[in-house]
């Protein structure tokens, strides 16, 4: 049958059970019916290493018909379905596949790739075209979990969508050189960054452009052992900026949070997970910490939750009694005239009985990157 008939019968039975049924005809009735398929799907979705495998095998091979088409959404993950060892061959298998394919493939809305358990050798980054992701300007969200190149690929993928709107990180970098200073704007919708336990170097590139240059008012930041001098200098620059912040606390850091937290001037609301076990004594010094360090003009709610206490609901009442107190006192600071040693006692504007509102919850659910 002439191949022009054949698209023709395709294009006319649109339902997703005949153009599997007509895939089965015959080889010629395979690349039409695949395109048919994968035209209008809104999602490429390949959401288990199981999956991943299985197209890479379609992929691998010469006589592979799976076209190229442009989607919405891209969703990888190499995430296992089920609990067991991964092939110790993955990333070459899945790697050479996404390589191959997805290095002329647009997406149009939001990209979520998570290629963390693929095991990677010394050096050696997650096997994706990234540069790739630049031509995708229409993007609005990108979520990775990854090991990238270099700092420099996210500062280009950052400076190349001019629809970004937010960005979920958990990622590594093989290069750690830092990109020269950036000659263009960020997008001005860009007002959402969340950040897993590792990556930060990204936050010493921003600092880079003009103090308030970076739109971002949301901050969902994960705190672990790596070093925070990217967030200080990033708030020094774009702290302004920052109206809401998460922050998921899962080591100890009481003596370094200050530096950072004191110099978001504009913080609108806290909220704040501390994810470690720590003795009643000092689940207090880090509330205090924080709270001497967070509270300003603009702040309207900071909220605490801890891990189980000893004490149970005992301790935790006790401890909202003492955030309750380190934030009078704080407050009857600024009415004495603060830091800058102004009177404010007598402007209405500047302090009122409802200042702030703040709570210590306990809890035993687990939060983003725990």
């Amino acid at each position: 049958m002439d191949i022009k008939i054949v698209e023709r019968i395709i294009d006319f039975h649109a339902s997703k059970s005949d153009l599997l049924n007509m895939a089965l005809v015959g080889r010629a009735w395979v690349p039409w019916a695949r395109y048919n398929l994968l035209r209008d799907a809104e999602d490429l979705r390949f959401d288990s290493f199981e999956k991943l495998v299985g197209f890479a095998e379609i992929v691998r091979s010469p006589l592979h018909t799976l076209p190229r088409v442009d989607s919405t959404q891209l969703i990888l993950d190499a995430q296992p379905s089920v609990p067991g060892p991964i092939r110790a061959d993955a990333v070459n298998i899945i790697g050479d596949a996404l390589l191959s394919y997805f290095s002329e493939v647009q997406i149009t809305a939001a990209v979520s790739i998570n290629l963390d358990q693929l095991k990677l050798g010394p050096g050696q980054c997650s096997p994706f075209p990234w540069t790739s992701l630049l031509s995708c300007a229409t993007l609005t969200h990108v979520e990775i979990s990854a090991t990238l190149p270099s700092v420099a690929v996210l500062a280009n993928l950052l400076l190349a969508l001019p629809h970004l709107t937010s960005v979920q990180l958990d990622v590594g970098y093989t290069d750690l050189s830092m990109p020269t200073r950036p000659s263009s704007q960020i997008s001005q919708a860009f007002e959402s960054i969340s950040l897993g336990p590792r990556g930060y170097d990204i936050f010493s590139w921003l600092a880079l452009f003009p103090a308030g240059c970076v739109p971002v008012r949301s901050l969902a930041l994960t705190i672990s052992s790596e070093g925070l001098e990217p967030l200080y200098a990033y708030a020094s620059s774009q702290g302004s900026q920052v109206e809401y912040l998460d922050l998921f606390i899962r080591e100890d850091r009481t003596p370094d949070l200050p530096e950072f937290l004191y110099r978001l001037h504009h913080l609108s609301e806290a909220t704040i997970f501390l994810n470690y076990s720590q003795e009643f004594l000092s689940v207090d010094s880090t509330i205090e910490a924080i709270i001497l360090a967070i509270v300003d003009d603009d702040l309207e709610n900071i909220t605490f939750f801890l891990p189980p206490q000893a004490g149970g609901k005992e301790e935790e009442y006790l401890l909202n009694v003492a955030a309750n107190h380190y934030l009078s006192v704080m407050l009857q600071s600024k009415r004495e005239g603060g830091e800058e040693g102004e009177d404010h006692v007598n402007d209405a504007d500047y302090f009122y009985e409802e200042y702030c509102s703040i709570a210590v919850y306990g809890r035993s659910w687990v939060t983003p990157y725990s």
